[in-house]
């Protein structure tokens, strides 16, 4: 789920992730995103 968001969200600014290391990130960065969404709607 955190790869889907971070690279939708990443793709909407125009930063496109190549290779392994880019993609983790986005992931990482994708699941942080959906972290805090959830915590924001479950308030």
């Amino acid at each position: 789920m955190g790869a889907f968001i971070g690279g939708a969200c990443f793709r909407l600014v125009g930063i496109v992730a190549y290779g392994f290391a880019g993609r983790f990130i986005f992931a990482i960065v994708g699941a942080l995103l959906f972290v805090w969404l959830l915590k924001f709607i479950k308030n």
